[in-house]
C-alpha cells in the first residue's frame, strides 16, 4: 500500500474515533419518587453538564445534552410528569421535554461520579413542590376575629365555538345539496344554548350568521377573548361514501394518517376563496408549535379529545381511528386547548339526513357538553 494512502487512512480512523470517542452513545433516565416532588437522574458512560430550563410557569422543563446520541426515558414516571419525551438538535445534541402536571422548583441539582457500585456518572436533579407562601398573624383572643367574607363565585369557564366555513367558502356540498356551513352554524348555536343552559359557561361565537372569517382571524378571536376551550366544528367529506360517524381532531405536526392529511390541506385552503395566506398573517403562531407551552396545550387537546369519544355513543362515532391529528390551522392556538370536531360525513346519505336533523345536532351538543364537564374537571384536578 502505498505510503500516502496509508496516512489518509490512518487519519480517518483516528478522527472517527476521537468523534465516538467524545459523543455518549445514551443516557439513561431514571425517575424517582420523593416526599412532594420526584427525583430525575441522567446516567451516562462519560461526564455530563446539561442546561436546565424551566418554563409556563414552572409546570415544563427542557434539558440540553451535548454529544449524545439517544436519550433511554423508561415508560414508568412519576404521577407529577404528565409527558416525557426527546428530540433532537443539530445532529449531535438530544434534548429531554418534560411536561408537569403541577408547578414544581428545582431544589437540588449535582453530579456524582462513578463509584465501587455504580461505574457511571450520574447527574441528579431534584424536583419540588412550590411553596404557597401564607402569612399567620396570631389573634388575641380577647378581640372578636372578623367574619369571614364570602367567596367570589369562580370565573366562568369561556368556551369559544367556531363554526367552520361561511359566506363564499360553503365548505363540503353533501348529494342532497346541503351545505357544510349551514350545518356548522345550526350545530354551533345548538351547542352554545346548551353550554349557557348550564349557568357553567360563557360561550362565545366566531361566527352567528353567514359570513367569512379568516381562519387566522378565528384564532386571534379565541386568544382576544382568553378562551378557556376552542371547538371547531366541520362535517366531512370522503371519496368511501361508506364512511360516516362522528371523528374528533387535535393539532400535530405529523399527521395520523394520509386522510386526517389531506382533510388538513382542504380545511386550510379555506382562505384561498379571499386569497388569505394564514402563515403570512401571524407568522408566530405557525411557529409556536415547539414551545413548551404548545405542548401542554396539545396534551390538553388531546385530552379533551378523549373525553368527546368517550362521551359519544359507539353507533355515531366513525367506527375507526375516530381520534386523528394533522397541522390544521384553525387549531394553531398556542396556549388555548383546541379540537376540531368533524359532526358526520356530508358524503354519506345517512349522515347527510342526521346532520339536517335539529334532534341529532341537539343529541351530539349534549354529548359535548358532558365532555367538556368532565374535561373541566379533570383539568381543575391537574392544577
Amino acid at each position: 500500500m502505498p505510503k500516502k494512502n496509508f496516512s489518509i487512512i490512518f487519519f480517518l480512523c483516528v478522527v472517527c474515533w476521537s468523534a465516538l470517542a467524545g459523543a455518549n452513545s445514551a443516557i439513561e433516565i431514571r425517575f424517582g419518587s420523593q416526599p412532594k416532588g420526584f427525583r430525575l437522574v441522567l446516567e451516562s458512560t462519560k461526564q455530563i453538564t446539561p442546561t436546565i430550563y424551566q418554563g409556563n410557569q414552572n409546570k415544563s422543563v427542557l434539558i440540553h445534552t451535548n454529544n449524545v446520541s439517544q436519550l433511554n426515558i423508561p415508560v414508568k414516571r412519576p404521577s407529577y410528569v404528565l409527558s416525557a419525551e426527546q428530540q433532537k438538535v443539530n445532529g449531535t445534541k438530544q434534548q429531554l421535554i418534560l411536561s408537569l402536571k403541577q408547578a414544581l422548583s428545582i431544589k437540588n441539582k449535582f453530579l456524582l461520579p462513578p463509584n465501587s457500585n455504580n461505574h457511571r456518572y450520574r447527574y441528579v436533579i431534584d424536583f419540588i413542590e412550590e411553596k404557597t407562601s401564607t402569612s399567620s398573624t396570631p389573634q388575641n383572643p380577647a378581640i372578636k376575629s372578623e367574619q369571614p367574607k364570602p367567596q367570589p363565585k369562580p370565573a366562568k369557564k369561556i368556551i369559544i365555538i367556531d363554526a367552520g366555513h361561511g359566506g363564499a367558502d360553503p365548505g363540503t356540498i353533501g348529494k342532497g345539496g346541503t351545505y357544510e356551513k349551514n350545518v356548522t352554524l345550526k350545530a354551533a348555536k345548538i351547542l352554545a344554548s346548551v353550554l349557557r343552559k348550564t349557568g357553567r359557561y360563557d360561550v362565545r361565537l366566531t361566527r352567528s350568521t353567514d359570513v367569512f372569517i379568516p381562519l387566522a382571524k378565528r384564532v386571534q378571536f379565541s386568544r382576544e377573548n382568553q378562551g378557556n376551550l376552542f371547538i371547531s366544528l366541520h362535517a366531512d367529506s370522503s371519496p368511501r361514501q361508506s364512511a360516516q360517524g362522528l371523528s374528533v381532531y387535535t393539532l400535530s405536526r405529523v399527521a395520523s394518517d394520509k386522510e386526517a392529511a389531506k382533510l388538513a390541506q382542504k380545511e386550510n385552503k379555506a382562505d384561498l376563496f379571499m386569497g388569505i395566506d394564514f402563515n403570512s398573517e401571524i407568522p408566530e403562531v405557525a411557529n409556536i408549535l415547539i414551545d413548551l407551552t404548545k405542548r401542554e396545550t396539545m396534551n390538553l387537546s388531546i385530552s379533551c379529545a378523549q373525553m368527546i369519544q368517550n362521551a359519544v355513543e359507539k353507533k355515531y362515532l366513525l367506527s375507526s381511528n375516530n381520534h386523528r391529528f394533522a397541522n390544521f390551522a384553525v387549531l394553531r392556538t398556542p396556549d388555548i386547548p383546541a379540537v376540531l370536531v368533524e359532526l358526520g360525513f356530508l358524503s354519506n346519505p345517512e349522515d347527510e339526513k342526521r346532520l339536517k336533523s335539529d334532534f341529532y345536532l341537539r343529541l351530539i351538543a349534549s354529548r359535548l357538553v358532558r365532555a367538556i364537564d368532565l374535561f373541566f374537571l379533570d383539568k381543575r384536578g391537574m392544577q
